[in-house]
């Protein structure tokens, strides 16, 4: 299939500029999935329902505020969460932010529970590659069968071992700025993707197929589709997120047109 051709990533944007812009993404799918708070040291999103989910409780932009420890900077987060009866999992730092307000705080992060992890942030680079369709396969939007898109999310949720993931994929249906497909095989649901869009951006997320269907190009189909989405969007910028362990996922996305823009440092809780 020939997709339409997606404007060209603006070329004086930097690296350091799109993943600021990543953030703002990150932070909007958080919104879908927990309350939002300004504190002094970031944006917390929390929900006690997915207290064992990363993307439901955090806190985001994190850097020290002005005469602010690190010390006090953890306490008021773990007084927060407590408060509201979860915890927080993970801290991604404010990439905008000088090395002094961030670095002790990752220090004290990581000689009190947490280990850090490094997300990868991918951008599309002007039109994308021409991708063949998988043929046999119906592809409709998410909201049409909700009955489909829960019966996926417990397959994902399954072969994650954690249970909440079902429950976080089902939230985002309800945000109007998130667009998803799901891909049907007869009477079953194989594969899913969406594009959240925010602003001018759009992000990619939620690339999945059933284990009993992969290795059939029915993941490029879904990126092909969700791009078709980002091209009537007409987006300055189309983005998504790997971590560096997911190799093929990562060079999945690299056949399609995509090249790794940075990395945005991550302080997640041990064991999550």
């Amino acid at each position: 299939m020939h997709l339409p051709v997606l404007q060209s990533t603006p070329g004086s944007q930097s690296s350091d500029d799109r993943l600021r812009l990543f953030l703002r993404t990150q932070l909007h799918w958080g919104q879908a999935l927990g309350d939002e708070t300004d504190l002094e040291v970031g944006t917390a999103i929390v929900n006690p329902d997915l207290s064992k989910h990363p993307d439901a409780n955090f806190v985001i932009q994190a850097a020290l505020a002005d005469d602010q420890s690190p010390q006090r900077a953890l306490r008021e987060v773990e007084e927060h969460f407590s408060g509201r009866q979860s915890s927080c999992i993970q801290w991604l730092m404010n990439h905008g932010s000088p090395n002094d307000r961030v670095a002790p705080l990752v220090a004290h992060l990581l000689a009190n529970g947490y280990e850090e992890h490094q997300m990868r942030v991918l951008h599309l680079v002007g039109a994308p590659s021409q991708i063949v369709e998988v043929g046999g396969l119906k592809i409709i939007p998410a909201r049409a069968s909700h009955r489909h898109l829960q019966q996926l999310a417990q397959i994902k949720a399954a072969e994650s071992s954690r249970s909440d993931d079902a429950l976080a994929m089902l939230l985002h249906l309800d945000d109007p700025n998130w667009d998803s497909l799901l891909a049907l095989d007869g009477p079953d649901a194989v594969a899913t993707v969406g594009v959240l869009s925010v602003g001018d951006i759009g992000r990619l997320d939620q690339v999945y197929v059933a284990p009993s269907h992969r290795r059939r190009g029915i993941g490029r189909t879904m990126i092909a589709r969700a791009l078709e989405i980002c091209a009537r969007s007409v987006f300055q910028q189309v983005m998504v997120m790997t971590w560096p362990d997911q190799q093929a996922i990562t060079q999945l996305f690299a056949g399609v047109g995509f090249t790794v823009t940075g990395e945005i440092p991550i302080c997640r809780r041990i064991g999550f």
